[in-house]
Formats: structure tokens, C-alpha cells, sequence
């Protein structure tokens, strides 16, 4: 699958951002397992200036306190201060639990962590989803949220998923609306029915193969026809690529998301895909 890697002017940091007030400005950080991507938003003009993915590996899930100073002190983005900071984790560990039945003091409870590392300490994070009737709940390690706060001032922690499915409830019209997020390693599928959630999860996969299957999968699970019920994607996806050609030979109707419109966009973003990086800008808002 072919992917952007960067976007805009490899030498921002040194031709750009350097004349601008870091202060005036919000960065967003996206941590999944093996990858970290960023876009920098100028909170004045409320414009996203740049977006980029590092070409750094690393399992950050399992990443010790030495390993993330070292990655800090090479990576050019966190050499600046910034007003706000928004963390993003994108991951499978991760569960919705209706409103009703949500207790804080059992927040431990209901995610299954045996499939995770159990040598890891963990973060247990949950928030309300503004106008859905769940409450989203997800894990970090310790290492690596104690080192995000300690590192950075005005920080909040939001999640991938949490932020897609608060974007896609705002636009969502139709009486069966599906939305698929790409990413590298995962893909996102939600389901809104009567403009109300009906189903959302999140799985791996490891080729294009697995991705079709899970999708098409999907759709009979939830007696969704191929023949009408639109496929709406976002991520890294593009039409010129296998994936959608082997997607287009099983469901009919597919189409690309559409980026925020209550955000501006640098001259070099405009030029890029709407669907790309979606959630990153939905979660600028």
C-alpha cells in the first residue's frame, strides 16, 4: 500500500517555523505501536501549517524512558515550546462502555489486558464522547504517559478512534453510514444506523488481503448490502492502489472523506489528499 510519508517542506523547522511564535501554536502528536505522526496547527490564524511522519521505529508501547529521551533529543519537533499539546494514541487496547453502566472506580475492569504485556505498568484513560451515549476508554503504558507529561506543559490525552467517531457523528446523514480509517498496521471500522452508533472496533491486519476480509466481513456481520450502503474511507489510502481496486470489485459505492472545513490549510496541505490525516484535523478542532 502506498503511503505519505511527509507532507509540505522538508526544511520547515529551519525555513518556516523558526520566524513563527512556537507558543501561538498546537502540536498533535499520534503514538500508534510501531510509528509517530505530527501536524503543528497556529492557533491565531487557526491554519495546520505542517504534517509529517517521522521515520522513526520504535515499539512505543514497550519503549523505555531512555530510549523516548533519545528519540526527543534528535527529533527537530520537540526542540520548540508549544501553547498546547494534543497526544493521540491509536490502538486496539481500547473499549466503549455505554454511559449507563460506566463506573470510574472499575475503570481496570473493562479492558482485557492479558493480551497486553503484563511485565508493562499501565495508564487507564477514559472520557465521555460528546454527543454519543458511551463512555471511550483506552490504556498507555506508564513509561510512556508519565514521560509525555513530564515533558511537555497543556497536554491532553485523546485516542484515535474516540476522535473519529466524534467528527464522523457531527457529518453523519445517512440511515447507514460506514466509515473505515486506514493506517499502517490497522484499520477502524464504525457503523452509524438511524444516525445513531451501532457498531465500532478496531483490527489488525498484516496485508490486503486481511483488510478486505475484515471489511467485507464486516458489511455481512451487520447485514450491510455491498450493492448500496457506501464505504466511506479515510487514511492512507489511495485510490491508485491495490487495496481499492480489490475493495471497488465487492462494494460498489466507495468514497474519500473530507478534511475539517472550520480549519485553514497551508498552501502544501491543500495539495494532499482531504482524506489523509483526517483525524489528526478533527482532532485540531
Amino acid at each position: 500500500m502506498q503511503v505519505v510519508k511527509e507532507v509540505g517542506n522538508s526544511s520547515f523547522f529551519k525555513d518556516e517555523f523558526v520566524r513563527l511564535n512556537s507558543r501561538d501554536c498546537k502540536l498533535l502528536l499520534e503514538f500508534s505501536e510501531e510509528h509517530f505522526s505530527y501536524s503543528i496547527l497556529q492557533i491565531s490564524t487557526n491554519e495546520v501549517l505542517y504534517t509529517a511522519v517521522s521515520n522513526v521505529v520504535l515499539n512505543w508501547f514497550q519503549a523505555t524512558e531512555s530510549q523516548l529521551t533519545d528519540i526527543f533529543n534528535k527529533e527537530e519537533v520537540f526542540n520548540f515550546k508549544f501553547g498546547e499539546v494534543v497526544i493521540l494514541t491509536d490502538t486496539i487496547y481500547s473499549t466503549l462502555v455505554p454511559k449507563v453502566f460506566f463506573d470510574q472506580n472499575k475503570i481496570n475492569t473493562y479492558l482485557n489486558t492479558n493480551m497486553y504485556l503484563s511485565k508493562v505498568a499501565l495508564k487507564y484513560l477514559s472520557f465521555e464522547l460528546a454527543d454519543l451515549e458511551y463512555q471511550y476508554l483506552y490504556i498507555l503504558p506508564d513509561t510512556l504517559y508519565s514521560f509525555l507529561e513530564k515533558n511537555f506543559l497543556s497536554i491532553s490525552f485523546r485516542a484515535t478512534e474516540s476522535e473519529l467517531l466524534n467528527f464522523l457523528n457531527r457529518k453523519n446523514v445517512a440511515i447507514q453510514y460506514v466509515n473505515v480509517h486506514i493506517t499502517y498496521t490497522k484499520l477502524h471500522f464504525c457503523y452509524f444506523e438511524d444516525k445513531k452508533l451501532k457498531f465500532s472496533n478496531t483490527f489488525s491486519y498484516q496485508s490486503n488481503e486481511d483488510l478486505l476480509y475484515n471489511i467485507l466481513n464486516i458489511y455481512k456481520q451487520l447485514g450491510l448490502n455491498t450493492e448500496k450502503v457506501i464505504l466511506n474511507l479515510s487514511g492512507i489510502i489511495i485510490k491508485q492502489s491495490e487495496i481499492y481496486e480489490l475493495l471497488y470489485k465487492y462494494i460498489k459505492f466507495i468514497n474519500f472523506q473530507k478534511r475539517p472545513l472550520k480549519l485553514n490549510y497551508s498552501k502544501s496541505l491543500k495539495e494532499m489528499p482531504e482524506h489523509y490525516f483526517m483525524h489528526h484535523y478533527a482532532a485540531l478542532l
